[in-house]
């Protein structure tokens, strides 16, 4: 229900459901809110070559498709990159993910 709403935008503003605490607003400004930068970020001190692709590649969920060697989804991988990590051994991570030290630095804080 949630993928059809985020796709269609339809069903919370559907009065014949009788989702009656949902009250449509155009901005943020309407319930006072006003950003003058992001709300969130996400990784946070982090260098901005993060990529998405490396995200997409970390938490694929295909265990044995395209990111099959990279995604922390394998408990496999997620030891690997531990362990080389833990070992300061970023020549290999390097060679796996892809990554520098600086952003193996922050995916290390992040994932663990």
């Amino acid at each position: 229900m949630s993928t059809y709403q985020w796709a269609n935008a339809s069903l919370l503003n559907n009065p014949d459901l009788g989702f009656d605490t949902y009250f449509a607003v155009s901005s943020m400004q309407d319930i006072q809110m006003n950003f003058l930068s992001p709300p969130e970020i996400a990784l946070f001190g982090c260098p901005a070559n993060i990529s998405n692709l490396l995200g997409l590649a970390i938490f694929d969920s295909d265990l044995e498709g395209q990111y099959a060697a990279q995604t922390f989804m394998s408990p496999e991988n997620y030891y690997d990159f531990s362990r080389f990590f833990d070992t300061n051994d970023f020549a290999a991570i390097s060679a796996r993910w892809g990554i520098d030290q600086t952003v193996a630095q922050c995916v290390y804080m992040y994932v663990s």
